[in-house]
């Protein structure tokens, strides 16, 4: 008999990561009080709010790209399960950027390539800078094509020059380089914030369904959810075995919300 539980079901997927009761500060103004959040292995979290909420800073700190200011450390707990608990509070410079390079992938509002390189080239490169010395070159280049194929850019668009390329093509580019090193936790900070509301939707729905082909953990910040088809993402999701979650930031607290409240019904 199956277990249609979905208390059994979460249980039952990996917890990567963690956080308890965190303050998140910008000089001296508190942006969050409280955060607690848990993420599994394929969940994906949406975190919307107004512009200068906290999002990205929120981000920072559960990207590890960021610490929690000194006096915060000892009532609150960021930790990652990847492979066994770690207290990120309390890591050495080596050892944090250990879990970045190995678990973490980001994607920023703006895409940070290379324009006169070609696509491939820019992917390989950051595969290289960030450690991913499994495979020699060639297979890294393999592993590069397949993933550029399956996100929809062609051979002939990856081995153009960067500047040549629209702004929906360099996204997916920015978008692949972060997905091929295959992390366990991937961050996007506004990732179609420049893009028109037709690509926003084909580019977040590529992400979606490769996210749910790979089972990585997507945690995603933006203030523009609603130009996105939520109904063709939730289905999409459904499809690919993946758990969406909704937060909003709203006076300094990080608060689930419902789908609903981005439905509108004539």
């Amino acid at each position: 008999m199956s277990d249609n539980n979905p208390n059994n079901q979460q249980n039952a997927l990996t917890l990567l990561l963690q956080t308890k009761n965190i303050t998140i500060r910008h000089k001296d103004n508190i942006l969050l009080e409280n955060v607690s959040l848990d993420v599994y292995q394929g969940e994906i979290h949406i975190i919307t709010g107004d512009i200068g909420t906290g999002k990205t800073s929120l981000l920072n700190i559960l990207g590890l790209l960021s610490e929690l200011e000194s006096e915060d450390r000892e009532k609150s707990e960021l930790s990652v399960f990847m492979p066994k608990r770690i207290n990120c509070n309390r890591l050495f410079v080596g050892e944090r950027d250990f879990l970045i390079r190995t678990y973490f992938s980001y994607i920023f509002q703006s895409p940070e390539l290379i324009m006169n390189w070609s696509a491939i080239d820019n992917i390989n490169f950051f595969l290289t800078a960030t450690g991913y010395l499994r495979f020699n070159e060639r297979a890294r280049r393999n592993e590069a094509y397949s993933l550029c194929r399956s996100m929809g850019i062609t051979a002939e668009i990856a081995e153009r020059p960067v500047y040549t390329l629209s702004g929906g093509e360099r996204q997916l580019i920015d978008i692949i380089r972060a997905l091929v090193k295959k992390p366990k936790v991937l961050i996007a900070d506004e990732p179609t914030a420049n893009l028109s509301p037709e690509l926003k939707s084909e580019i977040i729905f590529s992400l979606i369904k490769q996210i749910g082909q790979e089972q990585v953990s997507l945690i995603v910040a933006t203030h523009d959810i609603v130009t996105i088809d939520l109904g063709g993402l939730i289905q999409l999701g459904q499809s690919y075995k993946l758990n969406f979650k909704f937060h909003r930031i709203e006076n300094k607290q990080l608060k689930r919300i419902s789908i609903d409240n981005y439905i509108q019904v004539d």
